[in-house]
């Protein structure tokens, strides 16, 4: 049975921040339709998200879109937003929308997009800094401008008389091989696309491979990643045997090559919480 003091109790120490494109016009993605009454400028649209936060209590901060709230003087609006109530959180780059960005931003394979995608998050950085934002991120200024990309080889599974490539277990490429890992002990061609028992195996091995994500993937050059075993038919063979006939709500990472997983917290935190809907 929930606990409703225990849900008001988590309900009063959310803390929301809401973006500033919220209060603009919106639409559907055929055509964005007019409003009455909507912000002319970042210094409006941060009143706007103090209002919301008066109303709310668990709004108290409002997320900038540069270059859509582009100002002179991002101090004064920071100052803006202290003096009602709110401050201001993430700085986010847009690196998505310009016509040179087709290709990709700091991938991109024309080197003068590259500089710009550049240029454009070192100017976000710097607007982090005259803002105050705490919590900027991992990445500084100087990483940004000392970035250059570099190949290396991809993480590969043989499916099938297929092979399939991903990134490296810096991301979570490797999540899909090893899901065709455990897939690979299965006569999919046989089952029903859209079937019980199909969607059954397929999310079970999502799940398997998701654990692993969570205990083993970062980046190998600061840390150790099994991933030849985590790809390994042995080790697949016996992750296999955890797949039942009903879903599992447990978050269960292996053992490969016998080593003793670790979970980051946010992920035993997480894992088989209730979402809770309001009408």
């Amino acid at each position: 049975m929930v606990d409703a003091e225990s849900v008001k109790a988590v309900l009063r120490g959310q803390h929301i921040e809401l973006p500033s494109w919220a209060f603009g016009n919106s639409g559907t993605r055929f055509k964005v339709f007019a409003q009455p009454g909507v912000p002319r400028d970042p210094f409006e649209k941060v009143a706007d998200a103090a209002q919301v936060h008066r109303y709310t209590g668990v709004a108290p901060a409002v997320a900038l879109h540069i270059p859509w709230d582009k100002v002179d003087d991002y101090a004064r609006l920071a100052a803006a937003a202290k003096e009602q109530g709110i401050k201001i959180g993430t700085i986010n780059a847009n690196v998505f929308q310009d016509d040179d960005y087709k290709l990709g931003s700091i991938t991109n394979p024309d080197p003068r997009v590259r500089r710009k995608a550049l240029d454009h998050l070192i100017e976000c950085v710097d607007v982090m800094d005259v803002t105050g934002e705490r919590h900027r991120g991992l990445l500084t200024g100087h990483d940004l401008a000392t970035w250059h990309a570099r190949l290396e080889a991809p993480a590969s599974y043989d499916y099938q008389g297929l092979t399939v490539c991903k990134t490296g277990p810096w991301g979570q490429g490797p999540v899909f091989l090893q899901q065709l890992a455990l897939l690979s002990g299965y006569d999919l061609a046989a089952m029903e696309p859209g079937s019980a028992e199909y969607i059954h195996l397929i999310t079970e091995a999502g799940k398997l491979a998701f654990a692993d994500r969570e205990a083993w993937y970062g980046d190998p050059d600061h840390f150790d990643v099994p991933l030849e075993h985590l790809l390994s038919d042995d080790y697949n063979d016996e992750r296999r045997k955890l797949i039942g006939e009903t879903a599992s709500m447990e978050l269960r990472p292996g053992h490969p090559a016998g080593r003793e997983p670790g979970l980051p917290g946010f992920a035993t935190h997480s894992f088989g919480m209730t979402t809770l809907g309001l009408v």
